[in-house]
């Protein structure tokens, strides 16, 4: 079930009245409590609302965080079940409403994103938990005394909680008997948390308390909601063939004589088509003449891109990311000239992120309210920006998040909440909006495409001491900031303000600050004494988003291909030269594990891409650090008549403290699969302005048969624990293509990876 904050204190207030009493405790940190929660009945604990403790013993979490697939439903309880001492099932989760109480503290706004929920969760959480658990045993402590008629009083220290029951020498008494005495108290703080060898859940292997309602149809996702809401209709919007089409005119007469279309509206990105079912809108659809201007972009070829950006880094110097030692300039000092000098070039296309749920939404506008049902990584984003077009103040606007059929950024943006809204007013109806598959593939927020110049110097030992990149390609801000400000700005701030500051900030980010995403992961591992990288912003005007790794996708191809590179012309194994040149501990234990693991071979290196040494099928290696957190893969590939196949990966990874061992496996397997259908298969084609793939067919993402065999392991730790959601995506790429040189000594350098396109 899905709960409101509106709903929770409903339900809140409908059960203490019934069972007596409530404990809802809050986590510490967060903003003051929302006004709503003031409602709950006396007899209950009033706070802002994390955990709720029933007199029935049921125990309610309301979920900070939004639920993707990435295994964070499962994950967080699992820190609220470790400190109450009861097993995650037995705990009712509910998707949080949009209030400043669940933000995310590592950005300051409501969003799950930057693989953050664990990191930025795991102790709060657990202190509310140990919270509730120490005052629930005060409470019993004094409610058993009385009852047991004991002198002196039962101390704390000599009753524990455990599955639902305080105990106290051989007697279990029921936890929800003490709920009644608990909410009086004025709740314990900064109780202790258990120590690492008391754990029972964390670091245990366990089934997700999601699965079974996934596998048997019963979980909620936003495509699965239309029955719920009464007269709703179905909708969807056509939008123009190139990428920055503008509507002209339509003639909409043929397909409003069919029987169940009632509606075809201008919105501002296209074309709405409304009916009472989904079929009679693609029914529709065709019947249409549509009149489309043609933008900038009508000329645009995405196979030019890797000629534009060359172009680019040659007329402009660009933004100074970062810089140490005598940075680029140590290329040519006199100390460095007899050194191996190494340069090559990189590039990465723009890729969709083809989410298994297309884009869809619900919204009801009903009198000066609104509800909005919708699967959404952003829900501040989504609330605020219906709000504002609404001209609704923010509370009169309820947004109910449900399960996402996939995110992996793509639903950080809200396009399609705000066409929904569009549609919904100026239809006056309920209206679930549906993109297809080809609509949801044309109007992304793509991964934008870069390209690097990269140039090194290495010494005769195999050390480097100089790295210089200059990156060009798009940035993400820019088109992000829009949606992002309303979230952090004050609700008093007019939406033309917002807009008008977000242009500003757009125009700072392209043309004088760096922004982070683009350079980010490709120096840091490795930072000799001398380094620069620098980024020049090339943006032909489509827009883009946060993909899954986010820079980090991009820059451990570009970075751990490069590297390679170094250590053939070192003469050098690549796994040696990397643990002679890696400033992280902790990327050397994890390559060191995943040599070991992959039983590579110690022979030496050949810079001769004719060694014959190198058969059809050899060994490729990449590792990196991206979201805290060290991750190294090792590729088992073989090359048969021109077709790559990938055998196995090896994948060792740290991310501190494993909450959940079986989540982080599924986490990594699931990112090497994603990270290699953009190794291998995705690119966005553009032609003449417009994006020639559909579907699937023609935008090809893993398939079953092309699956390897994956092998991950996880570094223990005792250490806090970091992301898991991305970073098992950066390495992948740079590890099959380096197993390609080395079985082949063809050395690939643009993604997708191909044979025919060789340096």
């Amino acid at each position: 079930m899905t709960i409101t904050r509106r709903g929770f204190l409903k339900l809140s207030t409908k059960l203490a009245a019934a069972s007596g009493a409530s404990l809802i405790v809050p986590v510490s940190g967060c903003a003051a409590k929302p006004n709503a929660f003031a409602q709950i009945s006396s007899a209950s604990y009033q706070d802002e609302g994390f955990i709720q403790i029933l007199a029935t013993g049921e125990v309610h979490f309301v979920l900070p965080r939004d639920e993707m697939g990435q295994g964070i439903y499962h994950g967080l309880t699992t820190l609220i079940a470790e400190e109450l001492a009861i097993a995650p099932e037995r705990i009712n989760v509910h998707f949080a409403p949009v209030d400043k109480t669940y933000t995310n503290t590592g950005y300051n706004m409501q969003g799950t994103w930057g693989s953050s929920s664990i990191r930025e969760h795991y102790l709060p959480l657990r202190q509310a938990a140990a919270n509730a658990r120490e005052t629930i045993l005060k409470a019993a402590s004094t409610q058993l005394s009385t009852l047991l008629n004991t002198d002196p009083s039962i101390h704390r220290n000599a009753l524990t909680l455990n599955n639902g029951f305080v105990v106290f020498q051989d007697n279990k008494y029921p936890m929800g008997d003490f709920i009644q005495a608990a909410a009086q108290l004025t709740p314990v703080d900064n109780a202790p948390l258990k120590a690492a060898s008391e754990f029972k859940h964390i670091g245990k292997h366990s089934k997700r308390i999601d699965i079974t309602a996934k596998v048997t149809g019963q979980a909620s996702y936003g495509i699965d909601l239309g029955e719920n809401v009464p007269n709703l209709h179905r909708a969807t919007v056509i939008h123009g063939p190139s990428i920055d089409s503008t509507l002209v005119d339509f003639d909409a007469s043929k397909a409003l004589a069919l029987e169940g279309v009632t509606d075809v509206v201008a919105v501002p990105t296209g074309l709405a088509i409304v009916a009472k079912h989904y079929w009679q809108v693609q029914q529709a659809i065709p019947l249409i003449e549509i009149n489309w201007s043609q933008g900038d972009l009508a000329t645009f070829n995405s196979n030019e891109l890797p000629q534009h950006l060359t172009q680019k880094l040659s007329q402009e110097s660009g933004v100074e990311a970062f810089k140490q030692g005598g940075g680029s300039d140590a290329l040519n000092d006199d100390e460095y000239q007899a050194l191996n000098h190494h340069s090559a070039t990189y590039f990465a296309p723009y890729l969709a992120h083809m989410t298994m749920e297309p884009m869809n939404c619900i919204v009801h506008i009903n009198d000066e309210q609104c509800d909005i049902w919708v699967g959404t990584q952003a829900p501040e984003f989504a609330r605020n920006g219906v709000a504002d077009l609404l001209d609704l103040d923010r509370d009169k606007v309820s947004l109910h998040n449900q399960f996402m059929g996939g995110g992996f950024g793509r639903r950080v943006g809200v396009d399609y909440v705000l066409e929904a809204a569009h549609i919904a007013r100026q239809t006056n109806k309920p209206i679930q909006l549906i993109w297809s598959r080809t609509e949801d593939l044309h109007n992304d927020y793509y991964r934008p495409p870069a390209l690097i110049q990269y140039q090194a110097k290495v010494d005769d030992n195999g050390y480097l001491k100089v790295l210089s990149g200059r990156r060009a390609g798009p940035n993400i801000f820019p088109y992000v900031l829009p949606e992002a400000l309303p979230a952090v700005l004050p609700a008093f701030v007019p939406s033309g303000v917002s807009a008008w500051l977000a242009k500003r900030g757009g125009d700072v980010i392209n043309n004088w600050k760096n922004e982070t995403s683009s350079v980010e992961g490709l120096f840091e591992d490795y930072l000799p004494e001398h380094c620069e990288i620098r980024n020049v912003t090339y943006d032909p005007g489509i827009r883009t988003g946060y993909w899954r790794g986010v820079g980090h996708s991009l820059s451990g191809f570009f970075k751990e291909t490069f590297i390679d590179e170094l250590a053939y012309q070192a003469a050098h194994d690549p796994i040696e030269f990397r643990l002679k040149n890696l400033k992280d501990e902790g990327l050397k234990q994890v390559l060191s594990i995943a040599a070991k693991q992959a039983n590579w071979p110690t022979k030496p290196a050949s810079t001769s891409p004719e060694s014959s040494s190198r058969g059809k099928r050899a060994l490729g290696v990449a590792v990196h650090r991206s979201l805290k957190t060290a991750v190294a893969q090792i590729a088992d590939v073989s090359v048969e008549a021109d077709k790559i196949i990938v055998h196995s990966v090896t994948c060792v990874i740290d991310c501190g403290v494993a909450i959940n061992p079986d989540v982080i496996k599924a986490q990594m397997e699931g990112s090497i699969i994603f990270g290699m259908s953009a190794a291998l298969n995705s690119q966005v084609k553009i032609a003449q302005g417009q994006i020639t793939q559909t579907n699937f067919h023609d935008y090809p993402i893993m398939r079953y048969p092309q699956a390897p065999q994956i092998n991950v392991y996880i570094v223990p730790s005792t250490k806090p624990p970091t992301g898991v959601g991305e970073p098992g995506v950066p390495p992948i790429a740079a590890a099959i293509g380096n197993a390609i040189y080395a079985a082949t000594g063809k050395r690939l350098r643009s993604l997708p990876l191909a044979l025919n396109e060789s340096a």
